[in-house]
This record gives structure tokens, sequence and C-alpha cells, in this order.
């Protein structure tokens, strides 16, 4: 495939490869963007659940330390400040990460506290301050306390707050009984109950989610990025030039040969650049396709490809248009332009093409218009480069015909080359008087006449 010039210092792109990159493009964004909402999700998920068994964890650890600290012979002031103790060594790092913690023993009294005041006090509603009392949890235990005055350990139910980034409170409550040596192993039943701020836990997990946040974009903008080069260096290009490459002769399609035609043309118009657009066809191709098979046209086409691709510079565009009509935009004069063109459909003539080792010419018909007479708008030059086929094809086949700066109304009257070709092989009775090229061919009704540079005569029918 013949590469695309460059356009104003870069490459220029078909409609196709500008809609791709940019699909692929937004495509990559959304799906980065899912993959970071994700894994943020995934580390919130996480770190809401390692605050749950953070929380239960250091319940557990107190309740370890006050069974022992009760079990022991120390004093009471002495139990309180290993108490104390403990706590400012577990949360050094965490601020007011606790905010309350309370033993409660079978009289419903405060056997130990962070708070030194509230010991050997009953845990009544009335002793908590505001912001306790609207603690729910530990606002029930009180309640239950102060409702059951005979037989308070009906109160000592574990019970455990989950924590969510919205939580107001969280508080875990753990009943635990021990066996009192000094009263000679008699059971004493307690409630631990732990309030700890929710607030400590979320302005950790917003760190760990920021955090997670950024380490996920940097993650998955790598990926993407190297997704992105290895799309972009490997799978887009094949496939745009899948879709933007003629299956046959490996020449850029139609589709691709206009877009690239039309950013070259504003180009030029900006710049004063002339460029050419010459249509091509090949003379006689249905003689060829009808008397040789299918198999032959395609190769002619395949040839012809080849032999306008060693013709043309590298930075000229050619296409196949479709059956046996090819284009081709130079960026070149008019009067350089008729010397390519001539020597173009010379190059096709002299070339030496052959099928099953049978020798066979071509020629083919050129029909140009050049920007200098007729401006930059691709469809106006198309349809006066057509109508000068036509005309070098009404002519006599294999010339160059030029668009006149006026537009000249395109008549089929009288014989035409699609007509006369297809009347010839379809058995019908066409007209068997001479055609442009010469006298008529010998046969059963074939009337119309090959050029003697074209296909050799297609075998007759046998009788």
């Amino acid at each position: 495939m013949i590469r695309p010039p460059r356009l104003l210092g870069r490459q220029p792109r078909t409609d196709l490869a500008r809609d791709s990159n940019q699909r692929v493009v937004e495509v990559l964004i959304l799906w980065g963007l899912a993959c970071v909402g994700l894994l943020s999700l995934v580390a919130a998920g996480l770190g809401v659940a390692a605050a749950n068994v953070d929380a239960r964890h250091q319940s557990e650890e107190f309740r370890s330390l006050t069974s022992a600290l009760e079990e022991s012979n120390a004093s009471l002031n002495d139990r309180q400040r290993i108490l104390l103790s403990y706590q400012n060594s577990r949360f050094e790092d965490d601020g007011e990460g606790m905010l309350s913690l309370l033993l409660i023993d079978e009289a419903g009294r405060i056997a130990l506290s962070n708070r030194p005041s509230w010991l050997g006090r009953p845990l009544e509603p009335s002793l908590l301050p505001p912001a306790a009392a609207r603690n729910p949890r530990l606002r029930q235990i009180a309640d239950c306390l102060a409702r059951r005055a005979p037989d308070r350990r009906a109160c000592f139910v574990a019970s455990k707050d989950v924590y969510l980034p919205w939580s107001e409170t969280l508080t875990l409550a753990s009943p635990f009984r021990i066996y009192d040596r000094r009263l000679g192993l008699q059971p004493r039943d307690y409630l631990l109950v732990v309030s700890f701020d929710p607030g400590a836990y979320t302005a950790r997990l917003t760190v760990q989610l920021g955090l997670a946040v950024l380490a996920s974009s940097l993650a998955v903008a790598a990926l993407v990025a190297l997704l992105g080069h290895q799309l972009n260096r490997g799978l887009l290009p094949n496939l745009r030039q899948f879709a933007e490459t003629d299956g046959l002769t490996g020449l850029m399609n139609r589709s691709a040969f206009m877009d690239l035609a039309v950013q070259l043309l504003a180009q030029g118009q900006r710049q004063g650049l002339p460029y050419v657009l010459s249509v091509i066809d090949i003379d006689h191709f249905k003689a060829i396709n009808d008397g040789y098979g299918h198999v032959c046209g395609d190769e002619v086409l395949q040839k012809l490809a080849r032999v306008l691709e060693g013709s043309l510079r590298d930075d000229d565009l050619v296409t196949r248009l479709g059956g046996e009509e090819f284009a081709v935009l130079l960026q070149c004069t008019t009067a350089r332009g008729e010397t390519l063109m001539e020597r173009l459909r010379t190059q096709v003539e002299v070339s030496r093409l052959s099928f099953e080792g049978r020798p066979l010419r071509i020629t083919v018909s050129l029909g140009a218009a050049s920007t200098e007479q007729l401006g930059y708008n691709l469809d106006y030059l198309y349809s006066a480069a057509d109508t000068a086929l036509f005309r070098a094809k009404r002519e006599g086949r294999n010339r160059v015909r030029w668009a006149s700066a006026r537009r000249e109304p395109v008549t089929r009257e009288g014989w035409s080359p699609g007509e006369t070709w297809r009347q010839t092989f379809q058995g019908g009775r066409p007209d068997r008087g001479p055609g442009p090229a010469g006298k008529p061919v010998p046969g059963e009704g074939r009337g119309a006449v090959p050029s003697p540079i074209t296909a050799p005569e297609p075998p007759r029918p046998q009788p």
C-alpha cells in the first residue's frame, strides 16, 4: 500500500483512523476510571472490615486486661493506674481512639474505667454526659441496669456495633466471669463496655483510601498507557489497514482515498499547492473476464496495481475505486501532470503481463483534472475527471484526456463500450457494424472488436 504523504509535518489520518483512535482513547479512559473506582471500593471495603476487626481485637485485649486485674491482689488505685497506662500506650498513635471504657460489676457499679471520677458509681442514665447519652448502645445498658435492680446480670449481654464510615457511635459490650481467689473462687460476673470514636477510624480510612486511589490511579494509568501503546502499534494499525485496504490489489480503498484526498486538497488550497486527480480505467476489461475467466481478471487488477505503484512517487495517492477503475492524486502542476499521466499510460502499455504462460497486453484510458483550472472541490474534480475518462473511451481508448475549465455534458449516445461488450458476450444480437478500434472479429454474432493492443481475442465457443 502506498504511504500517505505528510500533511503539515504530520501523517494524515483517515476518518476511520481518527474515529478509531478517539474511540480507543475514550474506552481506555472509561475503563481506567472504572478500574480506579472498583479498586477504591474494594479498598474502602477492606478498610471498613479492618476497622471492625481492629475494634473487636482491642475490645478482647481490654477484656483480658481487666479480667487479669480483677483476679489479681492489686489495689484499686494500682489497677486503675495500670489500665490508664495501657490505654495511653495502646492509643498513643491513634489520639482519641477510645472514648470510654467501663467495667461493670454484678451490683451495676463501675469497677474500672478510663474516667477515674466514675469509679464506684452505678451506671445510670443520669451519670452519662450529653455526648455519651447520645450513644444508643451505652444508653440501653444504663437503662437496663436501672430497671433490673434485683438481678443486673440479665443486662450482661454481648453486643457489638458495626463500624461504617457514617457511623456516629461504635460500642462493644463483652460479658465475662472470673473466680475470685480472695472469696474462695467464688464466681463473679462483669460486663466490659468499650466505646470507640468512629471519627478516628474514618480519618484513618480516608488516608488509606486516598493512598489506595493514588496507587491504583498510577497503576491503572500505567496499564492503560501500555495497553494503548500496544493497541496503537499492533492491533489498531492492522485493523485500520484491513479496513482501509482493497483486499484484492493491496491499494487503499475508495473510502480511505477520499478521506485523505479531502485533507490534501484542503492543504493545497491553503498553501497554493496544485494537485492533479486522474481516474484510470482498464480497456476491454470485461472481455478479459469473459474470455479468460475472473481469475485472470483478478491477476490483471493486481499486476496493474503493482505497475501503478512502481510508476508513481511515494507521496502520490493511488486507489482502486472499484471494478476495473483506479484513481491517483498527484501533487504537481498541470504541465507536470500531463507528462506523468502519459508516462503512466505508456508504462502500462509496454508492461509484460501473462496468464498461464500466455502473454497478455492491457491498456488503460485516463481522465485527468487539475486544481489549477477546476479548483479544490473533490467532488467536482472527480466528476470532471470521470467525464474526461469517458471522452478518452469514446475517442478510441488507450489515451489521456484532460477536463477543461468548463464542464462538458456527458453524452452516451451511439456506441458505448459497456453496452457493446455486454451484448457481445451475452449471446444476443449485437450490432455487426465495425467498432471504433478496427474491423469486426469473425465469429458467430460477435460484432464487437477488442483493441489490437489489448487482450487477445477470446476463444470462440465450439459449435
